[in-house]
Formats: structure tokens, C-alpha cells, sequence
């Protein structure tokens, strides 16, 4: 499937191509086998916009509506284009994939409000606030969800109250970069320099141990 999805793939695609092509695409997402890397491939002929992505996004709204696992799918292509800094539809991924969630998600909760803080949509801070809380909630001893709450206060230009989030998730997971690099931001914020360059030649050293 994913190979005729290729061979459909060219810049001179008709437009009466597209309902093959979401054929296609739906046949792949109702595949037990192939759904999980079916998410991974959508993501990415999302991306590629023209026919192909116009077909891919169709497919996705009508598989969302059938299908048992389209909010697991949802949530797999938010957290895709979550990686790749493609916030606009990250955030369009994940509020589908947390508005069709039979219970609260909290990894979903969670991507959401870190698509919406570094979106840059200042106006939807509160909103990233509620999603962190919702997600911290539910894992309250999370490395992750805390560090993602310090990360929205840091938007807020809330630094003491991201600063005790961040600590805290420091102590749970101390060889994490993304938090260390989160506390540097908070520590140059507060004036204290001399903590901002220790928690980035930390993060360095992680990363340049686990690149």
C-alpha cells in the first residue's frame, strides 16, 4: 500500500487522482498491521501539502470518524509534528486526538500544551496552564509533566514558580537535557548566571554523551 501510495506521489497528480489516493490511504489505516506506521507515513504526506496532503488529512477526518483507534493515530501524528517543530499541526492533531479521547489523556494533554507554548499563541498560555494541570493530575510524579508546567510558566514569565516545577522533575529524572536547558532559561531569567552556565554545560554534556 505504502509503495502504490508512492507511485501516486508526483507533482503532475491530477485532482481526480485524489480519491484513489485517499482510498488507498484509508485501506492502509484500516490494517491492523499497518495503522501504527501508517501514522509515521501520514504525517509525513501531510506535510508534503499539494494532492497528496490534501488526500492525507481527508483520510485522516474520515478514519477518525470510524475507526476505534483513530484518537491513538491522532495522537501519534501530533507528537510527529510535535518533533519536527511543526507546531500548527501539532496542536490540529492532538486537540482532535483530546477531543475524541473516550478518558483524559495525559500524554496528550501534555504534547497539547507544549505545541500551544512554543506555537508562540501567547493568548492560549491559560489554556496550555489547564492542559499541564490536567496532565499533571493524572501523573503526578512525572518527570515530563512537570517539566512541561515549568515549561508554560516560563511563558507566562512566571520563572519562580517554573523554577520549583523544573526542580522538582530535575530530581525525579537528573540526566534529562531538556529540563536542564529549561533551568538555565528560568536561572538567566532570575539573574543568577553563574547557575544558567552549569545547567547548560550539563545539558551539553548529556547531549554530546547521548547524541
Amino acid at each position: 500500500l505504502f509503495r502504490n501510495l508512492q507511485q501516486a506521489w508526483s507533482p503532475q497528480i491530477p485532482d481526480a487522482s485524489v480519491p484513489r489516493i485517499r482510498k488507498l490511504i484509508v485501506a492502509t489505516l484500516q490494517s491492523p498491521q499497518l495503522a501504527g506506521r501508517a501514522a509515521d507515513r501520514l504525517y509525513l504526506l501531510s506535510l508534503a501539502g499539494g494532492i497528496v496532503g490534501r488526500a492525507a488529512d481527508d483520510a485522516l477526518l474520515q478514519h477518525r470518524a470510524t475507526a476505534r483507534d483513530a484518537t491513538q493515530i491522532l495522537a501519534t501524528l501530533g507528537t510527529r509534528a510535535l518533533q519536527h517543530n511543526q507546531f500548527e499541526p501539532a496542536i490540529r492533531w492532538l486537540e482532535m486526538a483530546n477531543a475524541s479521547a473516550q478518558q483524559p489523556n495525559p500524554s496528550v494533554q501534555n504534547n497539547l500544551a507544549i505545541a500551544i507554548v512554543r506555537s508562540g499563541q501567547s493568548e492560549r498560555l491559560p489554556e496550555a496552564l489547564e492542559l499541564a494541570n490536567k496532565a499533571l493530575q493524572l501523573l503526578p510524579d512525572n518527570h515530563v509533566t512537570l517539566a512541561t508546567r515549568g515549561e508554560v510558566y516560563l511563558a507566562m514569565k512566571n520563572t519562580k514558580l517554573a523554577q520549583l516545577d523544573l526542580e522538582a522533575a530535575l530530581q525525579l529524572r537528573p540526566d534529562y537535557p531538556e529540563t536542564l536547558q529549561l533551568l538555565a532559561q528560568a536561572a538567566t531569567e532570575l539573574g543568577d548566571t553563574a547557575g544558567a552556565e552549569e545547567y547548560q554545560r550539563r545539558s551539553q554534556s548529556l547531549k554530546s554523551t547521548n547524541p
